[in-house]
């Protein structure tokens, strides 16, 4: 019996170090793709932007989805998946390795980083978000 309580005490030492290390590893490899894409992510930036302003929407209510956008797909098989957050202040995140735990977030203005902590998927104590220049935050989740 103290044999299976061992065995089971050492699995759980190993989860819990492969998900640590596994959250440290998403991040990295999500700032890397990050420095050597930003072109990418500025495309979309700025494509949103335009339809954005295009249809005139003048509050964050303005529903935009990211498959009614002209997006090249040379620029979209860059990321795993591209959600707005806000429309007005824009808001966008990119997920760039289907990770669950890093993210880089697109904010229009200074106050437009309130919705990173607002986001309903988010639970802000989770969150450790590091400003990389004025627009663009890396967020990571952090459940360890």
């Amino acid at each position: 019996m103290q044999n299976v309580i061992k065995y089971f005490g050492v699995l759980l030492i190993l989860s819990i170090v492969l998900v640590s290390c596994a959250h440290h590893i998403d991040g990295f490899r999500t700032l890397d793709s990050f420095e050597e894409k930003r072109n990418s992510y500025e495309t979309v930036v700025t494509n949103v932007r335009q339809y954005r302003d295009a249809l005139e929407c003048s509050t964050s209510r303005c529903e935009l989805e990211i498959e009614d956008i002209n997006i090249n797909k040379e620029s979209q098989s860059n990321f795993s998946g591209i959600r707005i957050i806000s429309s007005k202040p824009l808001v966008i995140e990119f997920n760039v390795t289907e990770s669950i735990y890093a993210y880089i977030w697109y904010a229009e203005t200074a106050d437009s980083v309130k919705y990173i902590f607002s986001d309903p998927e988010v639970v802000a104590d989770e969150l450790a978000v590091k400003k990389l220049d004025e627009h663009w935050f890396l967020v990571e989740r952090d459940w360890n």
